[in-house]
């Protein structure tokens, strides 16, 4: 029926920032856990309401001096690509990847290397969760975040 919204549920992981921006910008393409998922799919990205002082200080340190290895911004630093730390969202819905696998770290934890290696804890006995096809939303939904994975209802139409 033309015009008639309808709703889905879709799965969504809450991410602490810088970590969030970066799988929504497809810098950070494994997210690693202590707990395996057989979610494959979309996933919403929601970036926690909070940061920890933990958090912002080493942000501001790799920020500034880590240049991206990566194919996709090479030469830039992560203040080039995401912006200072002040402007990025929190408590909200930033946007979306694919889970395409979820593969015991032991089994990659010697492939992964550069930025990827010091975005996740690759110790042996964890989860590392291939993440693929990011999309960043240009205006950010409000949401209210969960641990683990979580049900948020979207209006499509």
């Amino acid at each position: 029926m033309k015009g008639c919204a309808r709703k889905m549920n879709i799965k969504a992981l809450s991410l602490r920032q810088p970590w969030a921006e970066a799988v929504v910008r497809g810098l950070k393409r494994w997210e690693t856990r202590s707990w395996r998922t057989h979610h494959r799919g979309r996933l919403l990205i929601h970036a926690a309401k909070h940061w920890t002082g933990f958090q912002v200080s080493e942000w501001l340190a790799w920020m500034h001096n880590s240049t991206l290895r990566g194919r996709w911004h090479p030469g830039l630093t992560w203040l080039d690509v995401c912006g200072a730390y002040e402007d990025l969202d929190l408590g909200c819905l930033i946007g979306e990847v694919d889970v395409v696998d979820c593969i015991p770290t032991a089994l990659i934890r010697e492939m992964i290397d550069g930025d990827e290696g010091m975005m996740g804890n690759w110790n042996v006995g964890l989860w590392a969760w291939k993440l693929a096809r990011p999309m960043k939303y240009d205006t950010p939904r409000p949401c209210r975040g969960c641990q683990g994975l979580f049900n948020v209802t979207l209006r499509r139409t």
